[in-house]
């Protein structure tokens, strides 16, 4: 007997069965929490066998509630999994290709960071001195620092050769957002493309602005983004790796909208649309450096 198989269709079966999987983990992973044990017993998904049973990411996920991030942050131990495995080094994304030369700066890592490469400098606190001097092409950075960098450089207090490439930032619960007005200001100090990418509470890339500057690529292999009532509410976020400190339903304080189609970057996955500012009526442009 001769069985044909759509390819297209296997291969988007089994994405999404392995989303699940890994939600199964992080589920299981939270059963070793004081803070989500008693939501997952309230939610019928206290047991291993409860667990095995979900059958959809939507059906799981809807029984448990929105976790403020300031419960996380305040009380890191109660979201503590004591058996979490330790989480590996992240693969830095780049934008486009070819990567050029490029500083990764985070001297408050959350996470695991990055792993190193060819071409690629990491820095930590000590980020200015080794950034001086160092010929880089393109910086990223969490909000935060490229705001410190650009007053430094401003104020003549951080002399760095011109970029060519792009500037990258890092956003986030943990690093904040990135405004009109961030946007604006890199590039006065750079006069490069501006690249955001959001990080989860672990610091991994959970979705990313390509070449088009058309909304978030959206890794789903990494996170599940949820609108919590509709278009243009706040956005919830839930990690599909983070096993020793579990994040579900995590508020984002972002407030947009989903959406799938194709991108002009060539890329056909769902992408993220942000407002400006948080809890506004209406969106603003991701602007176009």
């Amino acid at each position: 007997m001769r069985i044909t198989y759509n390819w297209q269709s296997f291969q988007a079966s089994r994405h999404v069965d392995d989303r699940l999987a890994r939600l199964r983990l992080v589920l299981r992973a939270a059963r070793q929490t004081s803070r989500y044990l008693p939501l997952l017993e309230r939610a019928g998904l206290e047991t291993q066998y409860a667990i095995r049973s979900v059958a959809s990411i939507e059906d799981a996920l809807s029984r448990l509630p929105a976790i403020d991030p300031d419960e996380l942050r305040n009380a890191p131990m109660a979201f503590w999994n004591r058996r979490g495995p330790a989480a590996p080094k992240c693969e830095f994304l780049y934008p486009f290709h070819p990567r050029p030369r490029t500083a990764v700066i985070m001297p408050h890592a959350s996470g695991p960071g990055f792993a190193k490469s060819s071409g690629l400098r990491i820095m930590g606190l000590n980020w200015r001195k080794k950034l001086a001097g160092s010929g880089v092409a393109a910086i990223a950075a969490p909000i935060d620092v490229l705001r410190e960098m650009s007053a430094a450089i401003k104020n003549g207090e951080l002399t760095l050769g011109p970029l060519t490439n792009a500037v990258i930032a890092f956003t986030g619960v943990n690093q904040g957002d990135l405004t009109g007005q961030d946007r604006e200001l890199l590039w006065d100090v750079f006069q490069v493309p501006v690249f955001e990418q959001y990080l989860g509470f672990d610091g991994r890339l959970v979705a990313w602005e390509c070449e088009a500057h058309e909304g978030l690529h959206i890794r789903s292999s990494e996170a599940v983004m949820e609108e919590s009532d509709g278009a243009g509410s706040e956005l919830l976020m839930t990690s599909l790796t983070n096993l020793t400190y579990p994040a579900l339903r995590l508020s984002t304080g972002l407030y947009g909208a989903l959406a799938s189609g194709p991108c002009e970057c060539g890329k056909n996955t769902e992408k993220l649309y942000r407002l400006w500012p948080a809890g506004a009526a209406v969106y603003e442009e991701l602007a176009v450096a």
